[in-house]
């Protein structure tokens, strides 16, 4: 049953892909090929060269997300190479120092994979050396690494890397993307296509077109067609702008975005919340779990044989527990610390002090939830206010880290990838001892990163199918 089920989903949804396809062509004129279509227009072209007129803003925008993306190589090219060999190599180890420090300040939640933990020395130097495109590749490699190994010990293991597919349950992978992600990734792929364009507009090469790609309705990428031989004549420099401003772009969303969901949401939150949080009577344990299954991975639950579902929560270490939330933020301090939880079975028993140790990735084992008090009641207008702002939160956490995603992606040394293109750039003229032409080079190098890059997408990809 469960395979005709299957089959039928399928059908169903290329039934859903051809028919819009269809549609599309016959009424919005796209060009179209089978279940996908390309959509172009002129329309927006004349608000690229507006924006196109900031020159000194756009430039520096570019340059930094070419040191973010390729650390000290790409400070290496902007100023190193104007230098004598010296100062120019004293510069290149100054310039990984700072970025290998400034990222384990500042991108620390990127090093807390326990499966690969020991690489981070590895991935911060990745980062330091090349930016977002070292710490990637370095940190692909360090995954295969515990794939195969997870494999050849006969566990299984999570994948690496996920296709971004907004409302879809993938196997074995435990993340799910809300399906307003979509509306996240349209406008993260308009602002990225639209800041290439940018870019290429101020170093005065021609846009075509411009446009959405659709698989049926639904955005699965966008472009700027630039002329390619305009492209191809404009001064290096210029070049690796216009491929820089795109996944440099989506880093700019992302920050800015990260600052008001970390930083600023929370105040709005505890204010439109004051009313709930005043009608809390006590957060009950909701439930507990056997054991934990993370992508076929079964572990024993650190609180399964200790706590039970109902019993009531009063303290973390002493501190006060007063809602879910609070209980949520207790715990994200603590981390992977062991902890005293304090927990009565009901109002009318003795309070008992419980030791919990959280696992290696930090699950507890156990949730919870808020009982309100007896009685308590609410507007329906604080009921959709509520419902508005918990959307609101949801879809600016998804904007801002689907924006941080698709920006280190781009800055893998990968064509068709930004990066790739980027890095034949930066690292063909280390290749003087070769007695090759420049094209033969790029060439050859691009292959390189090609197959070993795919290599270890590959391995990261084999736990959805194992």
């Amino acid at each position: 049953m469960e395979l005709v089920e299957i089959a039928l989903w399928i059908i169903g949804i290329l039934a859903f892909f051809v028919v819009t396809t269809f549609l599309l062509k016959k009424f919005a004129k796209a060009q179209t090929f089978y279940i996908g279509s390309m959509v172009k227009t002129t329309r927006f072209l004349p608000l690229l060269d507006k924006i196109s007129k900031h020159e000194k803003i756009l430039n520096a925008f570019a340059d930094i997300g070419l040191v973010l993306g390729f650390g000290a190589i790409a400070i290496d090219f902007l100023v190193g190479k104007k230098l004598r060999l010296i100062p120019r190599i004293l510069l290149f180890i100054a310039s990984t120092a700072i970025l290998f420090v400034l990222f384990n300040l500042s991108f620390s939640v990127l090093l807390s994979n326990p499966f690969i933990e020991q690489y981070n020395f590895f991935m911060s130097l990745g980062f330091g050396v090349m930016g977002f495109a070292g710490f990637m590749v370095v940190m692909l490699a360090a995954y295969s690494e515990f794939v195969i190994t997870s494999a050849l010990a006969g566990q299984k293991s999570c994948p690496g890397v996920a296709p971004l597919l907004p409302g879809v349950s993938l196997p074995n992978f435990p993340v799910t993307v809300p399906l307003h992600g979509w509306i996240s990734l349209l406008i993260i792929l308009l602002v990225h296509e639209g800041m290439h364009g940018a870019l290429a507009r101020k170093a005065r090469i021609k846009i075509k077109s411009a446009g959405l790609l659709l698989l049926g309705i639904l955005p699965i990428g966008a472009f700027v067609e630039p002329d390619e031989e305009q492209l191809k004549h404009t001064n290096e420099r210029d070049q690796l702008r216009v491929f820089s401003a795109g996944p440099t772009a989506n880093l700019f969303c992302a920050v800015i975005t990260g600052l008001f969901v970390f930083f600023v949401f929370p105040s709005i939150i505890t204010f439109s919340f004051l009313e709930y949080n005043n009608n809390i009577g006590s957060v009950a344990i909701s439930s507990v779990d056997q054991n934990i299954n993370l992508c076929g991975r079964i572990t024993p639950s650190p609180a399964f044989g200790k706590l039970e579902a109902g019993m009531i929560v009063k303290e973390i270490n002493g501190i006060k527990v007063e809602s879910a939330n609070g209980w949520s933020a207790k715990i994200k301090e603590i981390g992977k610390n062991p902890y005293q939880l304090t927990v009565q079975k009901d109002e009318n028993s003795a309070a008992e002090t419980i030791a919990i140790t959280p696992d290696e990735m930090g699950y507890q084992g156990y949730s919870v939830e808020d009982k309100l008090k007896t009685g308590a009641k609410f507007s329906q207008a604080y009921v959709y206010f509520i419902f508005a702002i918990s959307f609101i939160y949801s879809f600016l956490f998804w904007f801002f880290l689907l924006n941080f995603l698709v920006a280190i992606a781009n800055f893998l040394p990968l064509e068709p990838f930004d990066g790739g293109k980027i890095a034949k750039a930066l690292i063909v003229p280390y290749l003087g001892f070769w007695k090759a032409s420049k094209e033969e080079k790029e060439k050859t190098l691009s292959k390189i990163f090609f197959w070993f890059v795919l290599a270890l997408l590959i391995l990261n990809a084999v736990p959805f199918f194992i």
